[in-house]
């Protein structure tokens, strides 16, 4: 995996249809084996494990695969449901205390529900997707 700092191929089609992608200072995006920092940071584990589901899931049509990710709420969802579990796995790795996992699923909850990805889910539906 590649990370690459700048902004990545798409990205004026992101802003225009995720106008607050543009106001974040860490925005990471996966395309294909890389994964873009806006920022130019290195990105943290968790965030790691939840681009390289993206990139996993866009294979060998990238393009197709964003083009979808931005046109569709419901396919938007789904992937983000499954980095979202990713992310959260791998920031609650070794977390036996029942309260801070708790406190862990919040946060990681609280990004899914964020209006970044377009409000596709209430915060509620956030915790109970990323429980099941």
């Amino acid at each position: 995996m590649n990370i690459v700092h700048d902004k990545p191929p798409n990205w004026d089609e992101l802003v225009a249809a995720f106008p607050r992608a543009a106001e974040l200072s860490r925005l990471y995006c996966a395309w294909g084996d890389r994964i873009y920092s806006i920022a130019g940071d290195t990105p943290p584990p968790e965030i790691m494990a939840h681009e390289y589901v993206h990139c996993a899931r866009q294979k060998d049509d990238v393009r197709g695969w964003w083009r979808r990710y931005i046109d569709d709420p419901v396919f938007r969802l789904k992937e983000e449901v499954q980095a979202h579990k990713a992310e959260f796995a791998r920031i609650a790795l070794g977390v036996r205390d029942r309260n801070r996992r708790a406190r862990l699923l919040s946060v990681t909850a609280t990004r899914l529900a964020a209006p970044l990805y377009g409000g596709v889910i209430s915060y509620q539906d956030a915790l109970c997707l990323l429980r099941a």
